[in-house]
């Protein structure tokens, strides 16, 4: 049968129903795998006859490149160790209470408090990894519970509508309240600059507003303002770590002594899907 072979750069940009990838010792520079294997459209047509493990990195050039934007456009991002300690010295570790939520809930006009049945896992690798972290920097022993939410698009506004009204189920009027808040002159104007113009901005919040449009830092800054909270993320890029958003994120991104913020927690450690965690002392 007529066949044919070509390098790894040379196959850049084609996509193929069916690939037979050496991914072996003979890789000599970073993507290279990465880009190997996003040639195949599907699992099935993907044929390894050799993985090194060792040879799928990041190039470091790319890397900086990276934190240098975060730092620049969202710094609470790139959190350091002491950014972590002056987080848990100022806001609180446990997760909001019932008296927040009744604040909010009157504050906010959202629905009474409804027992929660969602999936909840104490023991899932999440629930460990946002356990350890906080004891890191705090030697406070915690118990972490990862509620499972719906995949739907929505994840980000059903886990803050569990957070504040333990349901997922009112996601929508979370989600009407978050982008409505980021149209406000005092939101948008920190905001909008991230945009480069007022019509992408406007775009955004009115593409936000339809169900099932995925959520991104923005809308988490705007909801942590909006409820007067400090909303901490379980991420994962390279090592996992907490992403911070103050309720006065927009103005000032450190806490100070006078800070005593109420707290929610959600994760996103694979990049396209928000739960939420409940953080109890």
């Amino acid at each position: 049968m007529p066949a044919f072979g070509i390098t790894i750069h040379k196959s850049q940009g084609l996509s193929l129903s069916s690939v037979i990838v050496d991914a072996g010792a003979s890789i000599f520079g970073c993507g290279m795998t990465y880009a190997a294997l996003t040639r195949v459209t599907s699992l099935a047509g993907l044929h390894l006859i050799d993985l090194d493990r060792k040879k799928i990195q990041c190039d470091k050039k790319a890397i900086d490149e990276h934190n240098r934007l975060h730092k620049l456009y969202a710094p609470h991002l790139g959190i350091t160790s002491e950014t972590v300690n002056n987080i848990f010295k100022n806001c609180n570790i446990k997760s909001v209470n019932i008296e927040h939520q009744e604040k909010n809930r009157q504050n906010q006009k959202l629905l009474q408090h409804f027992p929660s049945m969602t999936p909840a896992e104490t023991e899932s690798s999440t629930a460990t990894v946002l356990q350890q972290l906080i004891y890191n920097y705090t030697q406070q022993t915690t118990t972490v519970t990862v509620h499972r939410i719906i995949g739907d698009g929505n994840c980000l506004f059903r886990a803050i509508s569990l957070a504040l009204t333990g349901s997922q189920d009112h996601h929508n009027i979370i989600c009407d309240k978050i982008t409505d808040h980021m149209l406000h002159d005092t939101i948008r104007q920190n905001i909008e600059p991230m945009f480069d113009d007022s019509p992408r901005y406007n775009n955004h919040v009115q593409e936000m507003k339809k169900s099932g449009t995925w959520g991104t830092e923005q809308e988490i800054t705007a909801a942590a303002n909006l409820f007067n909270c400090s909303i901490s993320c379980l991420s994962k890029s390279i090592d996992f770590h907490l992403q911070h958003f103050s309720p006065h994120f927009l103005t000032n991104e450190q806490c100070d002594n006078a800070c005593s913020h109420a707290t929610i927690y959600i994760t996103n450690t694979t990049g396209t899907h928000y739960d939420q965690a409940t953080v109890t002392l």
